[in-house]
């Protein structure tokens, strides 16, 4: 099977390549999860923190090499967490650089046979695993079927994407990718979010992104303290509606007042799902800007009646 629709904007994700010889030890000190386990072409899902303990952002994390790691954080987040990450830098060697690369996705199948001739044990038979091959990237994903995403740089002169020869895999466009993020309770931190939540109101203890057991990281104590002695009164819960869903829109309860604000949603066959962070309790939503439609609250992230958001 050939893969067509490669996009030069990048609409699944973003690129952010964290190099240098300090990378490693600059990215463990800022980030809530643990890279120490990661070998070149291991993976996993990270986010920075804001000394308060709020997600400024949230993203996929791949170690490329000794000294280089690439951030996929959602596209529009891109520059912002760049500008975020550059304030902690100082003296550190270490480089920033936003990455222009055309992607393609697709579901199901074993990995392409270039890839699958050069890599590793391990690399790309599991979730969170890739290969870098000069300016092409492969990077495996969880799921029940294998999600993939294949990059390519812009010196790359042949931009054919790879021949994948399992007849089971198909392509992904950018919507068909985002619903498959909702359906597993992956929450992504926009532009108009970021900054206001902490990360068990996102459930990414879930995606082993927060490491409550190493070094110091911005926010780590209020992280903690939750984690032990509080109690959430906002979690994330997977909604719908019958008309369009937009990510970053505040949401209002039955009464008018503030209940949450929507994250990351997609289409459906029959209308919109998404993911929402909403106050514990509110039995009815509605866009700040837009009364007149209702979101149904379908289920809580992770399933279970209020009691089990108590932070333990």
């Amino acid at each position: 099977m050939s893969y067509t629709g490669l996009s030069r904007r990048a609409p699944f994700v973003g690129a952010l390549q964290v190099s240098g010889n300090d990378a490693e030890a600059f990215l463990q000190r800022i980030l809530t999860g643990d890279l120490g386990q990661l070998e070149p072409g291991m993976g996993q899902i990270n986010c920075s923190c804001s000394v308060q303990g709020r997600v400024i952002a949230n993203f996929y994390l791949w170690r490329l090499g000794a000294t280089s790691y690439m951030l996929l954080p959602p596209p529009e987040m891109t520059d912002f967490l760049q500008q975020h990450l550059a304030t902690y830098v100082l003296r550190a060697d270490v480089q920033l650089e936003c990455m222009e690369y055309e992607w393609s996705a697709w579901i199901g199948g074993p990995p392409p046979t270039r890839f699958q001739a050069g890599a590793p044990e391990n690399i790309l038979t599991q979730p969170y695993t890739g290969m870098e091959q000069g300016e092409r990237l492969l990077l495996r994903f969880s799921g029940e079927e294998p999600r993939f995403l294949y990059a390519i740089g812009p010196d790359i002169t042949v931009r054919t994407p790879p021949e994948q020869p399992d007849s089971k895999a198909h392509n992904l466009t950018p919507e068909q990718w985002a619903l498959l993020d909702v359906e597993a309770g992956l929450p992504w931190i926009g532009t108009e979010s970021s900054g206001q939540f902490l990360p068990q109101m996102l459930y990414l203890e879930k995606f082993k992104a927060m490491a409550l057991d190493k070094g110091c990281y911005p926010g780590q104590e209020v992280i903690n303290r939750l984690q032990h002695q509080g109690v959430l009164k906002h979690r994330l819960y997977r909604v719908r509606s019958e008309e369009d869903l937009e990510s970053g829109w505040k949401l209002l309860d039955g009464e008018g007042t503030a209940a949450g604000r929507m994250l990351n949603c997609a289409p459906t066959e029959t209308g919109w799902v998404g993911l929402a962070v909403v106050k514990i309790g509110a039995e009815s939503l509605h866009p700040m800007d837009i009364l007149e439609q209702e979101l149904f609250i379908e289920e809580p992230i992770p399933k279970g009646p209020a009691g089990d958001a108590t932070a333990r």
